[in-house]
């Protein structure tokens, strides 16, 4: 728990404040109800498709990624079903010289989408940090970037496809009440235990309830209004610009993050 603290820059009367703090309503509100086990609809049914509208969405909310990130068929790109494949989602940073290998059990469905957009905002963050020579990032500022990757999808879809973004946001409520809900009792029993036991295994379920609090304030205060409705105001800009340092802000991750959140508040 200490060398966690520490990493990532934090102190254990600040995540019980922050947890304590706990938004009642996620950021994104779904108009309608919509079963996450269903398949989606036409080509977003194949996870090719799926990660190039992901890609698409990010560059269309932070375009400051444009000169960072190369396009999204450089990414090694594992997905569909397999015997023997892990069903847990994963990012593996291959170094400056490869691209990020993304592995993913996708068969079809929202919940599927929205894990994918979530492993395209690692991978982006991966190669942003490395063409900046930031070095790495924190765990808790990767699973930011992730997070935000995921709210880019949704609002990119409720632009183009009410029923997929229904479906969407069904998906990321259901998450949410992971993240929020027992992800965060685990934390808040870490933070408790963690003076008492320094030495506690690291576990990494620990980053997420702060991640989507923090992704939803930055989104919610720097980038959706602006994206949606600012148009090409240098104010609106810049804090997309400042949003999208913080993809290639690498191990200075934690100071990158405490100046959005400043600015934000």
């Amino acid at each position: 728990m200490a060398g966690w603290l520490a990493v990532n820059r934090l102190t254990v009367d600040g995540c019980i404040a922050i947890l304590s703090d706990m938004p009642a309503e996620p950021a994104v509100k779904p108009q309608q109800q919509e079963p996450i086990s269903r398949s989606l609809k036409g080509s977003l049914a194949a996870a090719d498709k799926g990660w190039q509208v992901a890609h698409a969405a990010i560059m269309a909310a932070l375009p400051g990624l444009a000169s960072l990130v190369p396009r999204p068929d450089r990414i090694a790109l594992h997905a569909g079903p397999a015997a023997g494949k892990p069903r847990a989602a994963f990012t593996l940073d291959r170094g400056p010289q490869a691209p990020p290998l993304v592995s993913l059990y996708f068969t079809g469905t929202p919940a599927d989408l929205i894990a994918l957009a979530h492993e395209c905002g690692h991978a982006m963050q991966i190669m942003a940090s490395h063409a900046a020579g930031t070095g790495v990032m924190p765990p808790l500022a990767r699973e930011v970037c992730a997070f935000l990757a995921e709210l880019t999808l949704l609002d990119h879809m409720a632009l183009r496809d009410k029923e997929t973004y229904g479906q969407l946001c069904t998906a990321h409520r259901a998450d949410d009440r992971r993240y929020l809900g027992d992800d965060a009792e685990r934390l808040r029993s870490a933070l408790a235990n963690g003076m008492a036991d320094r030495e506690a295994l690291y576990d990494h379920r620990w980053n997420y309830p702060l991640a989507r609090i923090w992704a939803s304030r930055i989104w919610v205060s720097q980038i959706r209004e602006a994206w949606l409705f600012g148009g090409g105001d240098p104010a609106v800009q810049d804090d997309r610009m400042a949003t999208a340092k913080l993809f290639a802000a690498g191990g200075d991750a934690p100071a990158c993050l405490a100046r959005l959140l400043k600015e934000g508040s």
